[in-house]
């Protein structure tokens, strides 16, 4: 461009400035949407485009008739070749933002510039989007997430979920912007890729709206759609992480019902033993199983989990038989004995819960009673042979003594299985226990009287039969340790004799 050029162009800001200080606009529309017609098309040096970009944000507003017109041209800066006029372009653009439809469009606009591989642009464009956010939450935040839909959550997605969950997080504590993110993140939860998936979840589950009677149920229903949305590209490391996440949220108005359904179905068929994640995921499985839906009688949902279920301990029972109990080689070290051990404890507390009513006609119960009875005998044995070595502390390593540890339990638990299955109560496991909050209420319960606290509240305030039982129970597992003191005792004792016997 000439000088002469570049001074007609000058003439022509301090024309359209002039007219607007005279409130003299209506006759210039023409001059106006001649800088919109350069700022389209891209005419001029950087310099005049980002000249061009100030001159529209300001003089915009008294030419409403050129509103689109000019939020198109903008948009078209911001996807300018040069840095410096993008930068100005994203500075300028949250003022063209005076409607709600706008707001929309600037900011699916500008999250694909958070891919800018320049960090300047990349804060510019994260200022102008917290300005948007701040105007129209709802609106802002829908766009993006819409966008996401229709993109198949393409790469500008997972940036803007990422700015989400770092920018995001001081200021989402007003109700329209966690409402908007709580309902957007539902929206597209089944198609986040799995490190956003978990980034996103955390964030959502800091919001107060989470605390809720329906957002507990909405936010274990994230989960449930990640997992069945793709069940079979799910790695176990993936599942443990699932699993572990809606954990706080479980409570009797969320239930872990629907997700224990759907990792019996889908996932426990195919859980081996030997994945170095098995165990924890059964034991999060059988913490699970302590929210499941109570229910007043069978239903074919509990039926098919409890099917699966047994399927799962029939599958890691299948090296016992009647053999395998004077065998050698198929004993106790071939057998996951701690998955056995979490998966009757599931299988219990899930059908305490669901009355279920599980007969010897069953084929798959009767088998797995069989197996167990079997794997009683290898257990006893193996306990016997432990406890003589432990107790002469010979090559005894720490590991012996936890393999010792876990013999006896699975030892009592298989009795208590074996006596009846389904009335026994498992013994808590050590893990973290999840306080379930009530849901938030506008009346005062601390003016209540003694008597509704006391009805509202019988486990705080137990009963002098429930004190004597609980009494009692202590005392029996204390004659029970003792009582396997002497019996280790007196095999040892036995064994020393033997030996004496041989010397002579």
């Amino acid at each position: 461009m000439t000088n002469d050029d570049n001074h007609d162009l000058e003439n022509r800001f301090d024309e359209l400035a002039r007219a607007v200080r005279q409130r003299e606009c209506w006759n210039k529309y023409d001059l106006y949407g001649s800088f919109v017609d350069r700022a389209a098309v891209g005419i001029g040096t950087p310099k005049e485009r980002r000249l061009t970009s100030v001159l529209m944000r300001r003089y915009s507003i008294y030419f409403p008739k050129s509103k689109e017109a000019s939020l198109e041209a903008e948009i078209d800066l911001c996807n300018d070749a040069d840095a410096e006029v993008r930068k100005q372009a994203f500075h300028d653009i949250p003022h063209f933002c005076t409607s709600e439809g706008n707001t929309a469009r600037v900011v699916v606009a500008l999250h694909h510039h958070l891919l800018s591989e320049s960090k300047a642009e990349v804060l510019i464009v994260e200022r102008a989007l917290c300005v948007l956010l701040q105007r129209s939450p709802e609106e802002a935040i829908r766009a993006v997430f819409l966008d996401m839909e229709r993109s198949m959550f393409t790469a500008a997605g997972k940036a803007f979920v990422r700015f989400l969950c770092v920018k995001l997080r001081p200021q989402a504590r007003g109700g329209r912007i966690e409402s908007a993110l709580f309902t957007g993140f539902a929206d597209v939860s089944d198609r986040l890729p799995f490190d956003y998936f978990v980034e996103m979840f955390q964030l959502i589950s800091a919001l107060r709206i989470v605390k809720t009677t329906g957002g507990r149920g909405i936010i274990v229903g994230t989960i449930i759609r990640f997992l069945r949305s793709s069940p079979e590209s799910v790695s176990w490391c993936q599942l443990k992480t699932c699993l572990t996440l809606p954990m706080p949220h479980f409570s009797s108005v969320a239930p872990s019902t629907e997700l224990i359904k759907l990792v019996a179905v889908d996932f426990l068929p195919n859980l081996d033993a030997k994945e170095p994640e098995s165990l924890e995921i059964l034991d999060l499985f059988n913490q699970m199983a302590r929210f499941v839906e109570e229910q007043h009688e069978q239903d074919d949902t509990t039926r098919d989990v409890l099917g699966k279920v047994l399927g799962c301990i029939e599958r890691f029972l299948s090296q016992v038989s009647k053999e395998s109990v004077t065998g050698e080689a198929l004993g106790p070290p071939s057998l996951p004995l701690e998955h056995i051990q979490l998966l009757l404890r599931s299988f219990a507390t899930i059908a305490q819960r669901a009355k279920a009513t599980v007969t010897e006609e069953d084929e798959s119960f009767r088998s797995v009673r069989e197996k167990l009875a079997y794997l009683n005998e290898i257990v006893q044995k193996e306990r016997s042979m432990l406890a003589i070595v432990i107790c002469r502390r010979k090559g005894v390593s720490s590991r012996g003594e936890a393999r010792s540890r876990t013999l006896s339990k699975l030892a009592a638990l298989i009795e208590s299985w074996l006596r009846e299955p389904l009335d026994f109560e498992p013994r808590e496991l050590a893990s973290p226990v999840f306080v379930d909050e009530p849901p938030a209420s506008d009346h005062d319960y601390s003016q209540g009287t003694s008597s509704s606290t006391a009805e509202s509240s019988p486990e705080k305030r137990p009963t002098n039969t429930r004190k004597k039982v609980i009494q009692l129970q202590g005392e029996i597992r204390i004659l029970e340790s003792l009582l396997e003191k002497e019996r280790q005792r007196a095999d040892s004792l036995l064994l020393e004799n033997a030996e004496l016997r041989r010397n002579r």
